[in-house]
């Protein structure tokens, strides 16, 4: 994702990406332990969702080549994706749109009660939207439901407003208990604001897709704004009439080999500043933030942006299974105590891997990071004690 200036890794040794290492099978055998114990979730549990950012298609499209690229040296192989394929110690091949692997996905997500997915929305014809599509094809997608994030930038695009309604009508579509479809509106900045008409214009177009939405037999959508400075959410919300707030990140891109209980103190600062200001929330959690591998190999889309000279000092670092756990159990009991509609959680996110934040399964790390949300699960929405 296009991200604003800001673990450690474990070097990986050999070229066999599929072969079976006992770090491995521990990780499976933790994630069937998790699943076991926890069990599945209380019906009011706060549903658990994750951002998806599909940029892995290879050479399918510009971002797939860019990420390949920046994963490529052997120092990033241990956080490719178990899909992907190392040819050589600086050469990788990541493809990872087949049906096989969503189905797959959607599979392991589920066990590990992730509710729904959070899709960044592209244009239908845009390579950025196969896992999207592939997702809506799969025969098993009832497993886990989906959501929409839109950029800002894209909402002036009446082909993707409309394609927005459109897939809040499909099966799955994350709604809150009263039925009202859920989607995550991103990257407002100034500029686009303007360019909509300021406050007022942005309103009337919201105001106009909503309309637009109960003609088309929808309930009134729930619009979450994701804005990671919370005074700037507040009067953003409020003058827009939005819902809750959240965040895509909440990373400091100033922060210098920090600690990830550094980063989940960043998130649990940013829920109860969005409770003193009186906000509805929906929590967001951080499994990660280590854009090093773009500050080796910079992506295209962020060629404008300078990079400072001390880059590649600015990361946190991984969380450990028991961090993690830890974090994810923190966010859910945050939504569970909060009054507004729509219980649940944004974790950054199922496939951010180049930035540094990932639940999917990895080379490196395996199954170990979805046992850890399955163990978050039971720690948060424990299952009543069984009656004699």
């Amino acid at each position: 994702m296009r991200t604003p200036w800001i673990s450690r890794p474990t070097p990986r040794s050999g070229h066999k990406p599929h072969r079976s290492t006992p770090a491995r099978r521990l990780a499976a055998a933790l994630l069937a332990c998790a699943a076991l114990l926890a069990g599945p979730a209380q019906a009011d549990c706060p549903a658990v969702g994750a951002i998806r950012w599909d940029a892995w298609f290879g050479d399918k499209g510009t971002p797939g080549a860019a990420v390949e690229r920046s994963l490529r040296p052997e120092r990033w192989h241990d956080r490719l994706p178990t899909c992907a394929t190392v040819l050589s110690p600086e050469r990788v091949r990541i493809a990872c749109d087949t049906a096989a692997q969503m189905a797959q996905e959607i599979d392991g997500a589920a066990e590990a009660g992730v509710g729904f997915w959070a899709f960044v929305a592209y244009g239908d014809a845009d390579p950025m939207s196969l896992g999207l599509r592939t997702y809506l094809a799969a025969p098993n997608r009832q497993r886990i439901g989906f959501a929409m994030i839109m950029e800002l930038s894209r909402w002036s695009d009446r082909r993707m407003t409309t394609r927005l309604r459109q897939l809040m009508q499909e099966p799955g579509y994350q709604r809150t208990p009263d039925g009202r479809p859920v989607f995550f509106l991103g990257f407002a900045s100034d500029a686009l604001i303007q360019g909509l008409g300021g406050l007022e214009g942005l309103g009337r177009s919201l105001d106009d897709f909503r309309v637009d939405a109960r003609r088309a037999g929808l309930a009134n959508p729930y619009i979450v704004l994701l804005e990671p400075d919370v005074a700037r959410a507040a009067r953003l919300a409020r003058a827009l009439s939005l819902d809750a707030v959240s965040a895509y990140t909440v990373a400091d891109g100033a922060a210098r080999r920090g600690s990830y209980r550094d980063l989940a103190r960043r998130a649990e600062r940013f829920w109860s500043l969005s409770a003193e200001a009186g906000l509805a929330l929906v929590p967001p959690a951080m499994t990660g933030w280590d854009r090093r591998p773009r500050v080796d190999h910079p992506v295209p889309w962020e060629a404008s942006a300078a990079s400072p000279p001390d880059a590649t000092e600015r990361y946190y670092a991984r969380p450990t299974p028991d961090e993690l756990r830890e974090h994810l159990a923190s966010a859910l009991r945050r939504a569970s105590e909060s009054d507004a509609p729509a219980r649940m959680v944004l974790d950054y996110a199922w496939n951010e891997f180049d930035e540094g934040g990932w639940l999917a399964p990895t080379q490196g790390e395996g199954t170990a990071r979805l046992a850890a949300t399955r163990a978050a699960l039971g720690l948060a929405c424990p299952r009543p004690a069984p009656t004699r």
